[in-house]
């Protein structure tokens, strides 16, 4: 169970000792949830079991069950960070989710690169046509 808890950990870049305690900040409170349900969904582990080893109580459990299903259905981000949890736990993958979301802002940047290229292309072709029409207009044909 603790293997399952430091790559969560690792992943998401949270202390391995506020997963136990009673923080309950998003980043850690996410981490925890995510740990507990590779542990239940993974591992086959009882709810009740994995919810005393990250010491809470089985209420806790229920709840961080619940949620996660909210959240991996409706955010995108929780998702991302679930989904990467899972790869580097069944050791598929060593990303973390800073990686992700550095991919994220590259791939934005390089949208708009391609933006910019496009526009660039269109400007030339509309160039082209400006000077095929000057040559139309002069009475010189194609020679090619």
């Amino acid at each position: 169970m603790e293997q399952a808890v430091n790559i969560v950990c690792n992943t998401l870049g949270v202390n391995v000792e506020d997963v136990y305690s009673s923080k309950r900040d998003r980043h850690i409170v996410d981490a925890r949830r995510i740990s507990m349900n590779i542990l239940i969904r993974e591992e086959n582990l009882s709810l009740s079991s994995v919810a005393r080893f990250v010491k809470k109580n089985h209420a806790t459990g229920v709840h961080h069950k619940k949620v996660h299903e909210i959240l991996y259905e409706s955010e995108k981000a929780y998702r991302s960070a679930y989904d990467l949890c899972i790869l580097n736990y069944k050791d598929e993958d060593k990303s973390t989710f800073s990686d992700v979301l550095a991919l994220s802002d590259k791939y934005k940047d390089l949208t708009i690169e391609l933006e910019e290229k496009d526009k660039e292309i269109a400007d030339l072709k509309y160039d082209i046509l400006k000077l095929e029409n000057k040559l139309r207009a002069n009475n010189f044909t194609n020679t090619y």
